[in-house]
């Protein structure tokens, strides 16, 4: 700025004082309006989305997966992070990057997180809880500054593998299988439908704590055509936190009574 009045002082001793003048002016403006629009700038930039994990003793949950969705009228956008050491993580506002260029149709971010090589399952999950899950959202349009939000992780669980058994041909098979959680004082826990692989391979479940009943429902009666057993063959098993099972049903094909299978249909 001192060399900016020399310059000026420099100029009214001069014939062409007017001119140095209007040069000077020019400068300080040229000079000034970049630091007013990098200050603008940095006062209207959208703070990041932060947030922290935690397990239920309050401890921070160290690499844990985090996603957060941004609620959009017919747009489903999500992006991922890692949580530091001290469980923290950030993400950059996403939600303007649907394909219209606007965010009216947006409403809301949602957050969930999970670490299931430890066996927490995502913080979102409702079957087989029996707990209505607390979910951490920020409304749009955001309003700053924004405080940070905590997820918490509440559902240790077990990991349970699934296959099928077939004794008169002596190989794992591909079916398909009804999983049910034991009702809990009177409440249904919920239900899943999965299925084995068509090469009999596992399919496997991060399931929370509790007792459950699985059933052999469908079975192949022509290549990938899978029609429902009149009888169901059934397992139960108990899930406890940190713990892996294997679970596999043995079935007979020669004593399992099928629907019949017509015209790509299963009939009774």
């Amino acid at each position: 700025m001192q060399t900016l009045l020399g310059s000026y002082s420099a100029c009214v001793e001069s014939k062409t004082a007017q001119i140095c003048v209007c040069l000077v002016l020019l400068v300080c403006v040229l000079w000034f309006l970049p630091q007013s629009v990098a200050s603008g700038a940095q006062t209207e930039s959208p703070q990041p989305l932060r947030g922290n994990v935690v397990f239920l003793d309050g401890t921070a949950a160290q690499g844990a997966k985090v996603r957060a969705s941004a609620i959009c009228n017919g747009v489903s956008l999500v992006q991922d992070a890692t949580t530091a050491q001290d469980g923290s993580f950030s993400f950059p506002l996403f939600h303007r990057e649907i394909p219209d260029g606007s965010d009216a149709a947006c409403t809301q971010y949602r957050f969930g997180a999970s670490k299931q090589e430890d066996f927490w399952l995502p913080s979102d999950t409702r079957v087989f809880t029996g707990v209505e899950p607390i979910v951490p959202t920020v409304n749009l349009p955001i309003s700053f500054p924004l405080q940070p939000v905590q997820i918490v992780l509440r559902v240790r669980g077990g990991e349970v593998s699934f296959r099928v058994w077939e004794v008169s041909t002596g190989r794992f098979v591909g079916a398909g299988l009804d999983l049910d959680g034991k009702a809990i004082e009177g409440k249904k826990l919920g239900a899943m439908l999965l299925a084995t692989g068509e090469d009999g391979s596992e399919d496997t479940l991060l399931l929370p704590p509790g007792e459950y009943t699985v059933k052999v429902s469908a079975y192949p009666a022509r290549q990938t055509m899978y029609c429902p057993l009149r009888e169901s063959v059934s397992s139960s098993f108990i899930v406890k936190p940190g713990t892996r099972l294997q679970e596999t049903i043995t079935i007979d094909a020669r004593k399992i009574k099928l629907f019949k299978f017509d015209q790509r249909k299963c009939k009774q």
